[in-house]
């Protein structure tokens, strides 16, 4: 029984969470519907001072991305500049596996380290100044260079690889960067601090969002997300109740059991009460097969334990085994019968 309300427990904890999600996400979907659009242009200044604390709490806003000051160099492409930069280092590796007796290939980060410099979303005669840019969702990096370098090795390096059973197969150079010049949508709390205009993580419910997506395709990947959602909450709810009814069916026919056998041995104990005028040396005279019950060795066999057959036990010992499996064959006891001896 407490495996059963592990994984019941289990289930309906998984059907929360994803039903949590699913709210969630279709919350931010319909404050992002209802976000304005705004454009990044002289009046942008005029608006936030007409609001009470020179903020709007959630906006969207379209521009190019601009450097403060000077922009970073790409280190592996000429000419191309950036805002965050992130290069990152791998080893590729070779391993024998003792257990399955198979070489297999792994890779370690080595060096995995990000560069941002302050920038801003330019308009036409205005620009946004973007802060915290590393906790937006939705920002991905263009990787501008990818390339393996392999690591050869002499006939006398292999032989060492081989009885090391590791081997360096190369190193891989990975570069990543937000360009100077690229288009982003930006999604947030929007406010005027020392005739600055910036954009950052909104305070209330609602993503901080940097993308290369326009509103309607973030939108559009928003609610896919909560369809995936849902059909999770489906699955593990129907598959949690469709448990719940299997372990409440084989709790009752357990419970119908136990009843059975309670009334069973009820019989019997009046049965041997009917009977318990004659001594317990005439009872076996009279029939040898009877005995008594080989666990309390006092009262006479008065069961018969079904499914095996076996008549071994008095019916207060059979009633109380615990759990319920025949004291001679160790089967699990389905219901036992009264024995009547003519």
């Amino acid at each position: 029984m407490l495996a059963d309300l592990i994984i019941i427990g289990c289930g309906t904890a998984a059907t929360a969470l994803t039903w949590y999600l699913s709210q969630g996400r279709q919350q931010s979907i319909v404050k992002l519907k209802e976000a304005p659009t705004l454009n990044i242009n002289a009046d942008l200044k005029d608006v936030l001072r007409e609001t009470q604390d020179k903020s709007l709490p959630y906006v969207v806003i379209e521009g190019k991305v601009a450097a403060i000051g000077e922009a970073l160099k790409s280190e592996y492409v000429a000419g191309m500049l950036g805002v965050i930069q992130t290069i990152i280092l791998k080893e590729h590796r070779t391993e024998w596996n003792k257990t399955t007796r198979l070489w297999y290939d792994t890779s370690r980060s080595i060096k995995d380290a990000t560069k941002v410099i302050p920038f801003s979303l330019k308009g036409v005669d205005a620009s946004v100044i973007v802060d915290e840019p590393l906790e937006a969702r939705g920002l991905d990096l263009d990787t501008v260079y990818d390339k393996f370098s392999p690591v050869g090795s002499t006939f006398g390096e292999s032989l060492v690889n081989w009885a090391t059973g590791e081997k360096t197969k190369g190193y891989q150079d990975i570069e990543k960067l937000l360009p100077v010049g690229t288009v982003l949508t930006g999604i947030g709390k929007l406010t005027l601090e020392k005739d600055d205009v910036r954009l950052g993580p909104p305070t209330g419910n609602g993503d901080y969002i940097l993308s290369a997506l326009n509103k309607s395709q973030i939108l559009k990947q928003m609610e896919s997300k909560v369809r995936t959602w849902k059909i999770l909450v489906y699955i593990f709810g129907t598959t949690t109740a469709v448990i719940a009814v299997a372990c409440l069916w084989k709790w009752y026919k357990k419970y119908r059991e136990m009843r059975l056998r309670r009334q069973q041995i009820e019989e019997i104990r009046r049965n041997r009460q009917r009977t318990n005028s004659e001594s317990e040396q005439g009872d076996q005279a009279e029939n040898p097969n009877a005995g008594v019950c080989v666990i309390c060795l006092t009262n006479p066999r008065e069961v018969v334990i079904l499914n095996c057959g076996h008549i071994c036990a008095c019916a207060d010992c059979a009633g109380a085994l615990q759990p319920p499996h025949c004291p001679i064959c160790r089967e699990r006891i389905a219901r036992i019968n009264p024995v009547f001896h003519s």
